[in-house]
């Protein structure tokens, strides 16, 4: 995987190699650090051998307190061609969140403006860390599944933090929302 990145104010956007054709350009969030990974824990076993994205937001003391990924699938057949079938692809894999959460349900949210293109996603609470007054290092209270769908590809997140709200996490949507796939030059 190829990585070139450019500096805008506040922003750096990383250009990750898809094919021989076409790049995906990635706004890195402003305060996180970002790695490719292996996929280890990709939702779809199948994608264990290709690499992930991941940006991880450590606090002060060092402690990492917002960590996402992002999975990359390719889908030449467009079989998650419209909002109902990703909704539903979505809502399969929050399932498994579902009985050990507060919420208890899957809720699929969208987060959508002109300029960008619509992330869906499910958030979820661990109800046995829920009202924890302190975690240990690595714990988190939530994890959030997300899918966003573009000319071909489908990209899957799952996030995990302590909170779904604030900076962090709205930082960690907008770069979903930004994801955006352009013919290589």
């Amino acid at each position: 995987m190829l990585i070139t990145s450019f500096v805008f104010p506040l922003v750096m956007t990383f250009e990750v190699a898809l094919s021989k054709k076409e790049v995906l350009l990635v706004n890195k969030p402003h305060g996180y650090v970002y790695r490719q990974t292996k996929a280890k824990d990709a939702p779809d076993p199948s994608n264990n051998k290709k690499n992930a994205l991941q940006f991880s937001y450590f606090n002060e003391v060092g402690n990492k307190t917002f960590s996402f990924r992002i999975f990359i699938y390719n889908d030449p057949e467009n079989q998650v061609h419209n909002d109902k079938r990703a909704r539903q692809l979505l809502g399969q894999y929050c399932e498994k969140y579902k009985s050990d959460s507060v919420e208890q349900n899957v809720r699929i949210q969208t987060k959508f403006t002109r300029e960008t293109v619509p992330v869906l996603y499910c958030a979820f609470t661990d109800s046995t860390l829920a009202k924890a007054r302190q975690l240990k290092p690595g714990q988190f209270r939530n994890v959030t599944l997300a899918l966003v769908r573009q000319k071909g590809y489908v990209f899957f997140s799952v996030a995990y933090s302590n909170r779904t709200s604030g900076k962090l996490y709205r930082r960690f949507l907008n770069t979903l929302s930004s994801l955006y796939i352009q013919n290589r030059i």
